[in-house]
This record gives structure tokens, sequence and C-alpha cells, in this order.
């Protein structure tokens, strides 16, 4: 059975309840990973690579990746999709403890929304370039989202839905956008 690997990034803003964004953006590379055997490599998400994932239906939204700490699920509670930007996901934060502080930890800005995902790797393809060992995700199987304090992916954004929050987004979004491969 492949690894489970997992990848940092996101950003939100808060207000309400619903936590939307993007758990990763296609064709925008990671800070740099290494593998299991040591090598240093950065990494991309081609597009399409989440697709069967999202037909298939059960990846999570968690805190931290703990599966004890449960958020949401696909498609019942967590919503996802492919977009020209990344995979776009939309949960409403539970009114559970945890839930609650997320949000609060949110408003405070003592997390940033970044966000992660988890999955195990279905199609992928290395590259030795001039820079460096690159990994392109063709397919994945993805496993879960989740609210993390730390990223890999820095160009993702999310947001805590109300009209603030979209205008948040729609501003990093374009400022990811401008921002050197």
């Amino acid at each position: 059975m492949p690894t489970l690997e997992i990848r940092r990034g996101l950003r939100v803003d808060t207000e309400g309840r619903t936590l939307s964004g993007y758990a990763s953006v296609f064709d925008r590379p990671s800070l740099p990973l290494t593998d299991g055997r040591g090598r240093r490599f950065t990494e991309f998400v081609e597009r399409g690579a989440f697709a069967d994932s999202i037909r298939a239906g059960g990846a999570w939204a968690l805190w931290n990746h703990d599966a004890g700490e449960v958020l949401a699920r696909h498609p019942d509670t967590l919503s996802l999709r492919e977009d020209d930007i990344g995979l776009r996901f939309s949960f409403e934060l539970p009114d559970t403890q945890r839930g609650n502080d997320i949000r609060e930890l949110m408003s405070r800005g003592v997390l940033s929304g970044e966000m992660s995902f988890g999955f195990r790797v279905i199609e992928d393809k290395w590259t030795e370039r001039s820079n460096g060992l690159v990994r392109n995700l063709r397919k994945v199987d993805l496993a879960e989202i989740s609210v993390t304090p730390e990223a890999a992916y820095p160009q993702t954004n999310s947001a805590i839905r109300n009209r603030r929050g979209v205008a948040f987004l729609r501003r990093r979004l374009r400022l990811a956008s401008r921002a050197k491969v």
C-alpha cells in the first residue's frame, strides 16, 4: 500500500463559521521537501490530480492530520472540487470545542489559516532540472485536508466566508498569481 504523504499550505481570514479556500493550488511550487531517502525536491500538483478522489468521496477535513479531530467529511459536510486554481474546499466549522478553538485562534491571528493535505501517490513524475529535483503529482488518492499551523505550499489561501473574507481571498490569490515560480 502506498505511503500517506502530507503537504501543507493555506491562509485564512476570520468571521462566520464557513471555512473555504484552496487546500492545494495547481502548477505552483512547494517549499523544499525531502523524501524517505533524504533527497530534496520541489513538488508541483498538476491539474486533475484530485479528480478521481473527489468523485469517490470519503476524504476528511481534520485538525492537524489527527484522525481523532474530525471537522467534516466529503461529500456530506465537506465540499471539494477542482477549478482553474486548485483544490477548492468549503465546510462549516462544527460547533464543537475544536471548531470553536480554530475560529477563535484564527480571529486572534494565532492561526493564520494554513491548510495541508494528506494523500497517497497514484501517479507522479520525477525530473532532474538545473535547479534541482522536481516531482509532479499527476494523480493522488486524497485522504484528508487539515487545518494546521504549518505550510509547504505558501501560495494557497482560504477564508471564513463573509464579504470581507471573500475580498481577502481574492487579494491573496492575485498576489499569489504574481509570485515567481
